[in-house]
């Protein structure tokens, strides 16, 4: 289905659908950091509310219009996935020049088309729980090491090979290099169209590599990569009957507080204002931050609360798509996420969920909001 035009007459009938469902006009943008934009963008988007990352995407159209484009290509990947290829690839296609954005119009109308897609999409975010999984659960320290040491031909042939999607997702994520691993040696990398190819060997169907070659073109972020990896294991991971998964929304998606018309939650690890937020946290005196003080070195603290919190509450949905192999991969970044041996890994998570409130009452105080006119 395309979902948003054809190149000729049908776009004015696509504008009109749009601007019938939602409100025409653009949304004053907000005084806010690009940061803080694109955490709300993506988090409203993972929440399918389109009121707030509209206007969070307004913001960045004005503030850092390259963030936002490469931003909603990223979305696309790491929160949608194979639960709507078509979107995407969509999404990918529209993006490549500004006169198939200004197909729609204008840069804001197509910004819009694309955001409310994505809001309406259902979601899998089973490439970011791999990319997690692998980099960082204790019990696949020995493959990373393992595979960090091995040559281009060897991580082409695990890309290749028909099963094994843990190796095979640390094998892309060295090839594809972007890699979250610290003193990582120097890699002859490949020709693009090497690892491409090794993935249509192992199984991944031509359309699916299409789509995901493209948003790496884009983004020359590994998530695409990881998108293929899932599809080249289809019989492992359920792909085929996606059509009747079932589709919930994750447990508290619906809490969100606010201060100065945004949600809380976008006030994560990824901007100035959510940092400062968790460093005021980590000074408080609580469980989550007993349990830190503990357990955790004192230069990894920040980082470590910042993953926590994101597994509690930035990467929640609504509609998400439900596989037994999405299920499975966030279990390994949920008790993994951390790098860390515990004998209950789900401990901090229960802590953290418990002083949510308390780290909102610091949120509430970090964050000031006011409308920015545009000029």
């Amino acid at each position: 289905m395309d979902l948003f035009h054809s190149g000729h007459d049908g776009d004015v009938e696509q504008r009109a659908r749009v601007h019938i469902a939602y409100p025409a006009s653009r949304p004053r943008p907000l005084a806010i950091s690009p940061w803080l934009a694109m955490a709300l963008l993506q988090k409203s988007i993972r929440r399918a509310d389109p009121l707030n990352a509209l206007s969070a995407a307004s913001t960045l159209l004005d503030l850092a219009p390259e963030r936002l484009w490469r931003r909603i290509v990223a979305i696309g990947y790491e929160d949608i996935g194979h639960a709507d290829l078509d979107t995407i690839a969509e999404i990918a296609r529209c993006m490549g020049t500004r006169e198939r954005w200004r197909s729609f119009g204008d840069d804001w109308t197509a910004a819009a088309a694309f955001v409310i897609a994505l809001c309406s999409s259902p979601k899998d975010r089973s490439s970011d729980d791999l990319l997690i999984a692998t980099s960082y659960h204790p019990a696949l320290d020995a493959v990373r090491s393992q595979i960090r040491a091995e040559p281009v031909e060897r991580l082409l042939d695990r890309l290749a090979s028909p099963d094994a999607i843990l190796g095979k997702a640390i094998a892309a994520t060295r090839l594809a290099g972007s890699t979250r691993w610290p003193g990582e040696r120097e890699l002859n990398r490949p020709p693009q169209q090497a690892i491409w190819d090794a993935l249509r060997r192992s199984g991944c169907d031509p359309q699916t590599l299409d789509t995901c070659a493209a948003g790496y073109r884009k983004t020359r972020e590994v998530l695409p990569v990881l998108v293929a990896v899932l599809g080249s294991c289809a019989h492992l991971c359920g792909h085929q009957v996606y059509a009747g998964a079932d589709v919930s929304d994750d447990d508290d998606v619906d809490r969100g507080e606010r201060q100065s018309g945004i949600p809380l939650y976008a006030l994560d690890m990824f901007s100035r204002e959510g940092k400062l937020a968790l460093s005021a946290f980590l000074r408080s005196r609580c469980e989550t931050t007993r349990w830190l003080y503990d357990q955790v070195s004192p230069a990894r603290r920040t980082s470590v609360l910042g993953g926590l919190l994101f597994r509690v509450e930035s990467g929640l949905v609504r509609r998400r798509k439900g596989t037994m192999i999405g299920e499975k991969l966030r279990h390994l970044a949920d008790t993994g996420f951390h790098g860390l041996h515990l004998d209950d890994p789900q401990m901090p998570l229960r802590l953290l969920r418990r002083d949510l409130p308390a780290l909102d009452d610091i949120r509430r105080r970090t964050v000031t909001v006011v409308p920015r006119e545009r000029g």
